[in-house]
């Protein structure tokens, strides 16, 4: 499920321990998270059994320290604590006594964090670098979703509730991604009003504002430029007191002038990437003629194109220079750098190392900045963009986005077949015998409750391009598969895919109705195209480690995918061609 080893989960005196000796408690599904398996293998996941108690305890402490730093060197003051004194050492002794009556933050992965709510669940994950915090999942869940599977959940982003960390994302200084595009309309033609309307449309497609005045907007720009429908005129002649029908005449405006019928499907296991590809080249056409700030174009394109498509390689550059530009990387920021950024995002906050930070660093260990950025002294081994430093990156970022537009629209690389698990026996090779095809076909009988997991597994492994048919047993074939339930509380596999040799022999998927009664409908999707895998001869994958791949045949069941993924078509065309 994860990109991580999965070691064995804590038990409660070992979370108990954990609780009593850091001084916070963990949130009820932040409990159940780890008590269910503990992630392994890299830094970025805390370990909680076997790690450094130095170094949790600065995880723990590094929001907190985050936010000193912004009182310190960026005049940050959270309207809820008392005056602020004059001198700085006394505003951090006052801020630091606030702090530490603010509920915990802790470390989920990497900088992104859980807030320390004993006995309750549900609350936003955040993404914390200093006291620019947004919201990064609306639960724990949803935040696996988001980060290791690039699926957003569907949910308008919820606003976090929890006391003191609320004001970052509801208001204060932190940057939500999912805010309208920040951007200048462009239209002088009618082709480009239209085009901008769709572009409006694909945007709402994925889950981003649109305030109804940019609506209205649109609308009388189209109109002005000779582009005329019913519900544009209507559209157009809203008011900002009366824009209730804004949504809904922007529907109609869209089926008049024939782009409803045009707009892409979410038909692939990335969320919406059709869309999200066609709107990452308007994006780039935006930061190249000037009609958006180059450092907020970069933002969008890095949540919406980079992290939601699963860091496709043809946007590494202008991510690079997005991470150049804001001093940024894996190992964290440069520290004391104060340059101003724009107001969108933050309001003029100095950046600091963050624990665990993802991105790669531009600043070497010698403290020195890439070639060209140009720098300032700031203290020891500390080096910063200077104004003209600045300009560099921001041309940079224009040339990185120009670029990216001359090249081809991209294409899906081309994915080699991945290993078995298993080192050895039966199951580790894929072979034509190890399957239920009989001469090219798979013909199945139904036995089963879960009709539309099973009918979904059938319909997903006959995508263009492949070569066997699973089609439904008749009165004159022989019946290969079945699909039938059994129920067993103390089986811990949601269903099973059984060869039963012989000639005449019909194989078999058992559902366990223990286990699959539980789950909702995108995890039993999930199981049965699994189980249909195992019957096309697919074996296990690795789901964590260095061989870590995006397969289908994971084991364990979950629902971050329900479709075929295309290291399970590279080992489907290995095996049927």
């Amino acid at each position: 499920m994860l990109p991580a080893e999965i070691g064995p989960g804590l038990d409660e005196r070992e979370l108990d321990r954990i609780e009593e000796r850091f001084g916070f408690r963990f949130a009820a599904d932040h409990r159940v998270f780890l008590a269910a398996g503990l992630p392994q293998g890299t830094r970025a996941w805390p370990d909680w059994r076997g790690g450094d108690p130095a170094d949790l305890a600065h995880r723990l402490a590094g929001p907190a320290e985050g936010v000193l730093f912004d009182v310190e060197h960026a005049r940050f003051w959270h309207p809820d604590w008392r005056a602020r004194p004059a001198q700085t050492s006394d505003a951090l002794r006052l801020a630091r006594a606030e702090l530490a009556a603010a509920p915990p933050l802790v470390p989920v992965y990497g900088h992104r964090y859980l807030p320390a709510t004993a006995g309750q669940w549900g609350h936003c994950v955040l993404s914390v670098h200093q006291s620019d915090i947004i919201v990064y999942g609306n639960d724990l869940a949803g935040y696996i979703r988001h980060e290791f599977a690039g699926r957003a959940s569907g949910l308008p982003t919820r606003r976090s509730t929890v006391r003191f960390w609320s004001y970052f994302v509801n208001g204060g200084p932190g940057i939500d991604v999912r805010a309208p595009t920040p951007h200048t309309p462009y239209a002088v033609s009618a082709q480009e009003a239209v085009e901008y309307l769709r572009m409006l449309a694909l945007e709402r497609l994925i889950g981003r504002r649109l305030h109804p005045h940019h609506l209205i907007e649109a609308a009388l720009a189209a109109l002005v430029l000779g582009v005329e429908t019913e519900a544009l005129v209507l559209l157009a002649g809203l008011t900002r007191a009366g824009s209730e029908g804004a949504d809904a005449l922007f529907d109609r405006a869209l089926v008049e002038l024939g782009l409803a019928e045009g707009l892409p499907t979410d038909d692939t296991d990335l969320p919406w990437e059709s869309a999200r590809w066609e709107l990452v080249r308007w994006w780039l056409r935006l930061i190249a003629n000037g009609s958006m700030a180059p450092a907020d174009g970069g933002d969008v394109i890095v949540h919406e194109g980079w992290e939601a498509l699963a860091h496709p390689r043809a946007l590494r550059p202008l991510v690079d220079r997005v991470d150049a530009y804001h001093g940024r990387g894996r190992t964290g920021l440069v520290r004391g750098c104060s340059w101003p950024l724009p107001s969108s995002r933050r309001r003029g906050v100095c950046w600091r190392p963050v624990p665990g930070h993802r991105r790669i660093d531009p600043v070497r260990q010698n403290g020195n900045l890439p070639s060209g950025a140009g720098a300032e002294t700031i203290g020891p081994a500390t080096r910063c963009p200077t104004v003209d430093g600045m300009k560099n990156l921001v041309a940079g970022l224009t040339a990185a986005a120009a670029v990216l537009l001359l090249a081809p629209a991209p294409a899906h690389a081309a994915v080699n077949p991945a290993p078995c698990i298993a080192k050895s026996g039966p199951d580790a090779t894929e072979t034509r015998a190890d399957s239920s095809v009989d001469d090219g076909e798979i013909r199945w009988t139904d036995r089963t409750g879960y009709d539309d997991a099973f009918k979904w597994a059938v319909a997903k492994w006959q995508y263009p391009g492949s070569r066997i048919k699973i089609v439904a047993d008749s009165a004159i074939t022989s019946n290969d598969l079945e699909f039938t339930d059994y129920s067993s509380a103390s089986d811990v596999a949601a269903a099973k895919w059984e060869r039963r040799p012989g000639t005449g022999a019909t194989d078999c998927i058992r559902f366990n109705r223990a286990k699959m009664s539980r789950y909702d409908a995108d995890t039993r999707r999930e199981v049965a195209v699994h189980e249909l895998g195992h019957a096309l001869g697919l074996c296990h994958k690795s789901d964590g480690g260095s061989t870590y791949v995006r397969s289908i045949m994971w084991t364990g069941a979950h629902s971050l995918f329900t479709l075929p993924q295309d290291v399970d078509k590279a080992n489907y065309r290995k095996l049927w061609g």
